[in-house]
């Protein structure tokens, strides 16, 4: 699973002292997650829990420095252009509702909860959609220095 290395293993390769926690709705990303944690001797840095987006963390005490989030994100409307290849992954870690955008309506909300200050928040978002996901965390009034940047694509 690509985003599991990428956004949750690869940093605690490379941050020797840092810990992190990874939620997920998915059991069977769950299940790879673990075994890339075994695989990079995570273990004591790094645990993992079944979770729909925060819903873990409600009866839980935790801020963090930075969240993480690769949600789905892909327009509803966008699956008849899809590769079969893309298809072939579970929808549930794809489709954002009709504009893409519904994970990041929560995130934007939900994060603020269990950030500590100072915080970062890192998401990755559709080659279109930075504007409105700016928009969202704008209307929320609580993160400042929004930025995007590209990654291999260019987008």
């Amino acid at each position: 699973m690509y985003g599991t290395w990428y956004y949750f293993t690869k940093p605690l390769t490379l941050l020797p002292t840092a810990t992190g926690m990874g939620l997920d709705i998915s059991r069977d990303a769950l299940e790879i997650a673990t075994k890339n944690q075994e695989a990079f001797k995570l273990e004591n840095r790094s645990e993992f829990h079944e979770s729909d987006m925060f819903s873990y963390l409600e009866h839980h005490n935790e801020l963090f420095d930075v969240i993480v989030s690769n949600p789905p994100y892909i327009r509803l409307e966008d699956k008849k252009i899809l590769s079969l290849d893309v298809l072939n992954e579970p929808h549930i870690a794809l489709f954002g509702g009709e504009d893409g955008l519904d994970f990041y309506r929560q995130l934007a909300v939900e994060c603020v909860k269990y950030l500590k200050p100072y915080g970062l928040v890192a998401f990755e978002v559709g080659y279109d959609q930075a504007e409105d996901v700016k928009s969202l965390l704008e209307a929320v009034g609580s993160y400042v220095d929004i930025s995007f940047c590209s990654r291999f694509s260019g987008h």
